[in-house]
């Protein structure tokens, strides 16, 4: 099964969130993961964790990475979040919480595969700045 970028169905996407604000989380503080504690909660309660993630995500951890990693993550979100068009609701069926499952394994496992590369794609259409972090070399325009 494959990531599926057409669905605006609410809790695949809900599951696609979760595992970008892990991703983000990974990465401004590797080895560190206190989002994974709140994934069976915010799978089966969506409202009472996704404000919270969401703000910490933004008061911290966003402000921890380079740049451009930080840019290609705000990208990545605005996308995903313009596709939410509903707020999050108090409770999920037990299908919607399986779908949120899937959405997150399809996010993480891309995630896990290209970020990386992606972000250094995104960094060689730019000949301005260069930055490095955690070994891997990035560009970013200003």
């Amino acid at each position: 099964m494959m990531l599926n970028e057409q669905t605006t169905y609410q809790p695949y996407l809900y599951g696609k969130l979760f595992a970008i604000l892990e991703a983000i989380q990974l990465r401004a503080k590797p080895g560190y993961n206190a989002t994974i504690n709140h994934f069976s909660m915010a799978g089966t309660r969506p409202r009472s964790v996704f404000p919270r993630l969401l703000i910490l995500n933004e008061e911290m951890y966003m402000k921890m990475l380079d740049r451009n990693v930080r840019a290609y993550y705000e990208k990545l979100l605005c996308e995903l979040i313009g596709k939410i068009t509903e707020f999050f609701p108090d409770h999920l069926s037990l299908q919607d919480k399986g779908t949120f499952q899937i959405g997150y394994f399809h996010q993480k496992q891309i995630l896990e595969e290209d970020v990386p590369e992606k972000v250094d794609k995104t960094a060689q259409n730019s000949n301005e700045n260069e930055d490095t972090k955690d070994g891997v070399s990035f560009r970013i325009s200003q």
